[in-house]
């Protein structure tokens, strides 16, 4: 388990310069998020201590979640992620997870899936009017194993389950109360 900043009772004790040192994410997980938040970490990359994430998000597009995963992972100053209300799809299982350390409120809730589901759910009721080759859906759900098995590695290190109780996890397609995000490894703490 992570080791979390000093505390006191419950409560984490931050010093006072820590609060201007906070972002937040909201709503969708995008390129220009990731942009934004690399330039916004450069700048606070150059003086030391902790920096704070807000997230509340439904996920968004694979490939920025995984960069910011990368560029949380890589900061020079701990990256704190605290997850909202609710937190779910690329936002849970790669942006919270690049935090190095990963809190959760009491109100939150998690909804993790499988990512080979969401090219089905992409390509086969949403593009009914194209003429969808064999092969091409073939390629997107190849693709989709690579990614799904990206999820699975960071959810395996910053969880510590086996891939088979990940994956059970990802296809139950539930929403995990804090309780269960906390049993399972998804976060370190509720606040």
């Amino acid at each position: 388990m992570k080791k979390l900043p000093k505390k006191t009772g419950e409560q984490i004790a931050f010093p006072d310069e820590f609060f201007a040192r906070e972002l937040h994410i909201n709503g969708r997980i995008n390129c220009t998020l990731y942009e934004s938040l690399k330039k916004a970490l450069r700048v606070l990359n150059k003086k030391k201590g902790y920096i704070i994430i807000y997230i509340e998000s439904g996920g968004g597009d694979f490939f920025a979640a995984k960069k910011i995963y990368q560029l949380f992972k890589t900061s020079r100053n701990p990256v704190i992620g605290i997850a909202e209300r609710n937190i779910s799809s690329v936002a849970a299982m790669l942006v919270l997870q690049g935090c190095k350390y990963r809190l959760i409120s009491a109100e939150t809730k998690m909804f993790l899936h499988n990512i080979k589901q969401t090219v089905a759910f992409e390509y086969v009721p949403y593009q009914t009017h194209k003429k969808l080759s064999h092969g091409f859906l073939a390629e997107e759900f190849k693709k989709a194993e690579g990614y799904q098995d990206f999820v699975y590695e960071v959810l395996i290190d910053a969880s510590g389950q086996n891939k088979e109780e990940v994956a059970r996890i990802l296809l139950e397609e539930k929403i995990l109360l804090p309780a269960e995000i906390i049993k399972f490894g998804f976060a370190d703490r509720i606040i």
